[in-house]
């Protein structure tokens, strides 16, 4: 009875103990977006791949562009896709559209220009660049869009000069410019007409239909638009207004993870809220990951308007004093664990000696410790047959071990065909895209030179090298099928009856019923699919399996899983 009171003792203590570590305040929606923003921050690198991908695309598309056009479309877009990460590249694209503008005398283009070079000072907070551009936006034509575009410039103009200069947000201009965009109606779109309601609004019963409004839209959103993001934001603020802060930290996760996503640098200012956020809910270490971030963009990308300032500094002095009061707390709490387990461990060995007495005391219990020794014989054979139960539990785990195994080899031979197929398929895709590039500059050259009749030929029926092509696909498909599985066609044969097995030519890597199973063991089994890549009937296909199934060892209906489980790939 004493061990069992002393063991319960001790199971409290430490479970006391234990209870002593604190928890954080976060609820589950809250630490489900701070794990999506540090998850968006840890691709931060991949983003960026993606991102250069592109400009490389539009580059080469400048390069090939076959006018003005064109070359000033793809300029604009490059210079879209610097705006936020790297201005210098941003302006120098800008000014070579401005060029473009000035050579075609395209009034229109130089608006666009301006507005562009507009929209990138106010990135950069250079306030009185922005004002100096949107004067000369003022005193030139415009289209819808473009007035549009600059009203929305000017509101923004505004709002930073707001936040720069310490005044009230928003600003009465910035306001001033939003009815000036409500005022034309449905001439624009819906986002844009919520963007400038958010500027307009003052009454909190209206706002907070807004944001209904906003939330309800966003739905509808794609999240590339230029309007996900920023609406997101902007009901963010809607819901911290109306103290929902797990709607505005949901509002400012979506914004954030897109904005990582499209590489903008322009997030710096809902870092530090959603940092603030992860801070005053216990969560440390988001908190820390996302001041870490913030502090890398800020020097990566400066912004005189949200630059890191005494505020944030303030913000950092926090982080740092609930990060030094955790580790003294848990500092205490060891200190306290190993007080409590020293007083125990001291009264385990008193308890120990007490019962070493009393069993040099009582010997005259030695019949009753016999009955113990019987009861624990019986316990023993108990214990032995739970043995073997756990024994056979064990085997059938092992078993499971096993299959789970093979399961895994199947699925790293799967891996393994699809990243050295597609790498194969690729070039060869390419190598055709080469070829069907050429073409099209004969034929174009064809036609410049007026010979109809030769561009005709060359894309009448079908000739000697359509053949040609079409036995060089099979050849360059035999190529690498053979290299995934170089023993292929052995293994095949050990499935058909040795009167059947099949025998090539001199100088063949596969015939067409190899082929045809070759691509069931890539795992394409549809006959129609089949005929379509191998540029044979459908009929023709079937009736190949149909005869190559008769000339198997086992049952005919099995015969396509055999094939699919024909050999591992090659080391």
């Amino acid at each position: 009875m004493k061990h069992k009171l002393f063991t319960l003792f001790l199971l409290c203590a430490v479970l006391a103990c234990a209870a002593c570590a604190g928890r954080s305040s976060a609820t589950k929606t809250q630490v489900e977006c701070f794990e999506r923003i540090r998850c968006a921050l840890d691709s931060t690198a991949h983003y960026r791949r993606l991102l250069d991908l592109k400009l490389q695309d539009y580059k080469h598309k400048v390069a090939d562009s076959p006018n003005l056009e064109a070359t000033y479309y793809y300029n604009k877009l490059i210079a879209g896709c610097y705006y936020a990460f790297d201005s210098d590249s941003a302006r120098i694209y800008i000014e070579q559209n401005r060029q473009l503008a000035l050579q075609s005398n395209r009034p229109e283009w130089m608006v666009d220009c301006l507005l562009q070079e507009s929209f990138l000072c106010n990135y950069q907070g250079l306030l009185e660049q922005v004002a100096a551009t949107l004067g000369r936006v003022a005193k030139l034509e415009k289209t819808p869009i473009q007035l549009q575009n600059y009203y929305l410039e000017c509101m923004s103009y505004w709002s930073n000069r707001a936040i720069y200069y310490n005044l009230p947000n928003p600003d009465p201009m910035a306001q001033a410019y939003a009815d000036s965009l409500l005022a034309m109606g449905d001439a624009i779109p819906e986002p844009m007409q919520l963007h400038a309601q958010f500027w307009h609004e003052t009454d909190a019963a209206k706002k907070h239909e807004l944001l209904g409004r906003m939330l309800e839209k966003l739905r509808d959103i794609p999240h590339d638009s230029e309007w996900y993001a920023r609406l997101y934001q902007e009901a963010g603020w809607l819901a911290n207004l109306e103290h929902d802060e797990e709607t505005a930290l949901w509002c400012f996760t979506n914004q954030l993870t897109e904005d990582i996503a499209q590489v903008n640098r322009a997030s710096l200012a809902m870092l530090a809220s959603v940092s603030s956020m992860a801070l005053n809910c216990g969560e440390l270490d988001y908190a820390k990951r996302f001041l870490t971030a913030l502090i890398a963009i800020q020097q990566d990308y400066p912004d005189r308007i949200r630059q890191v300032s005494s505020p944030l500094y303030s913000y950092i002095m926090r982080l740092n004093d609930a990060v030094q009061a955790r580790e003294q707390e848990a500092s205490r709490r060891v200190m306290w664990l190993t007080v409590v387990l020293a007083v125990l461990l001291v009264g385990a060995l008193l308890l120990l000696w007490m019962n070493a007495q009393l069993l040099r005391r009582k010997t005259a219990l030695q019949h009753s410790l016999q009955e113990k020794m019987q009861q624990l014989d019986e316990k023993t054979a108990n214990l032995e047959q739970e043995h073997r139960k756990l024994s056979e539990v064990n085997r059938q785990l092992a078993a499971t071990g096993e299959r789970l195994r093979e399961e895994q080899e199947r699925l790293e031979e799967a891996n393994f065909l699809k990243e050295e197929y597609i790498g194969q398929m690729f070039a060869t895709n390419s190598e055709y895209l080469q070829k069907i590039a050429a073409l099209k500059k004969d034929i174009n050259r064809k036609l410049m030179a007026k010979q109809y009749e030769l561009a005709v030929q060359m894309t009448s029926a079908k000739s000697d090298k359509d053949t040609e092509d079409q036995h060089e696909l099979w050849a360059k498909f035999d190529e690498i099928f053979l290299q995934i599985f170089p023993n292929f066609v052995e293994q095949f044969n050990t499935l058909l009856r040795p009167e059947e097995q099949i025998v090539l030519r001199t100088g063949e890597r596969l015939s067409t019923d190899l082929r045809i199973y070759a691509l069931v063991r890539l795992g394409i089994n549809n006959s129609v699919k089949i005929g379509k890549i191998l540029g044979l009937s459908t009929q023709t296909v079937y009736n190949a399996r149909q005869k190559m199934r008769a000339r198997a060892t086992e049952s005919e209906l099995e015969f396509p899983v055999r094939v699919k489980n024909l050999m591992t790939r090659s080391c």
